[in-house]
């Protein structure tokens, strides 16, 4: 039996294809006839505060097996991954998103500045990489994956919702897949909106500072499942807001830290499913949010704003439905 395996896990991301009782070319001749050939990988998410659950060592595998007839289709697909890390294509770093494209709404976030630090806050990311270094064709190649594997209707259908629900709080979200009915924590809305503020400014700052052109600027054989966002790519917005609101969220309720954070995942997830963010652009969105609330965390009106969403927690724990 042929399998095609795509892994994400503590250690990145991996995609395998299993070989029994076939020699593929790629390997040695006096290897196992059972063959597992790792043909790319990623770094480690980086950016998680000390002690929390890492909800990336628990191992998401998607398995495309076939029977006794050989099913090729695997193996195409291993085939076209690996050929898209070496496309000459990428060679070009001269790309960036083109900056008579961006959405005035995105830009307004940009010009109305920060409201607790400073516009000129260290957010922690460095450069993206760039075009044509391996790591933004192990990017793509996994999106291709992603594409092939993981676009089922129930996750379309999410990735639309998400990205046409019109949301000015993304404690809207995690009240739709109800983790927490927002209508009873008034105080946590006004705590979560503060925050939201400067993490909204900054990852738009940083889209700006990076331009990093989106993945079907470089790869044509990548497809939407929605229309591409009319800003840089890096880091992913979806991303950091929701990795923000399940940081703030276990924070004042820790007991559902596991399921807000599974929430935030799976939705920035869903945009590489979709074709409109590389993974990394997703690693650098929590890794901004998180610096950018353990230094908001220092501010005075903050402290006061948490301290009443800390109360209204306790007084009403949150039920998951």
């Amino acid at each position: 039996m042929d399998e095609l395996r795509w892994t994400f896990g503590k250690h990145g991301v991996s995609s395998q294809v299993i070989v029994e009782d076939r020699q593929l070319g790629i390997v040695p001749a006096s290897a196992p006839s059972r063959q597992t050939v790792t043909l790319l990988s990623q770094e480690p998410v980086v950016g998680k505060h000390p002690g929390a659950w890492d909800p990336l060592a628990e191992h998401r595998e998607f398995k495309l097996s076939c029977g006794p007839a050989r099913c090729v289709l695997p193996l195409i697909i291993c085939l076209l991954t690996a050929l898209l890390s070496t496309f000459p294509a990428y060679a070009d770093n001269a790309i960036t998103y083109p900056a008579d494209k961006w959405d005035p709404y995105v830009l307004q976030i940009y010009k109305q500045g920060p409201t607790y630090l400073p516009s000129d806050f260290d957010t922690g990311l460095t450069p993206p990489p760039a075009n044509d270094d391996q790591q933004t064709k192990d990017d793509l190649a996994a999106m291709f994956a992603m594409q092939t594997l993981e676009r089922t209707p129930d996750q379309v259908k999410k990735i639309k919702f998400e990205n046409e629900l019109k949301y000015n709080h993304t404690l809207n979200l995690y009240n739709y897949y109800g983790l927490i009915e927002i209508k009873h924590y008034p105080q946590t809305m006004k705590f979560v909106e503060a925050v939201l503020g400067d993490v909204s400014f900054f990852i738009v700052r940083d889209k700006k500072k990076y331009n990093r052109a989106r993945p079907t600027q470089l790869e044509s054989l990548l497809t939407t499942v929605i229309p591409v966002p009319l800003h840089a790519s890096y880091p992913s917005g979806h991303a950091g807001q929701n990795w923000m609101t399940a940081e703030l969220l276990s924070d004042l309720d820790p007991v559902h830290r596991k399921d807000y954070e599974k929430l935030a995942l799976d939705i920035a997830h869903r945009r590489e499913i979709a074709g409109v963010h590389y993974p990394s652009d997703s690693v650098a969105g929590r890794l901004l949010a998180s610096n950018v609330i353990k230094a908001l965390y220092q501010v005075p009106e903050i402290k006061r704003l948490r301290q009443d969403a800390v109360i209204e927690m306790q007084k009403n724990p949150p039920v998951k439905k």
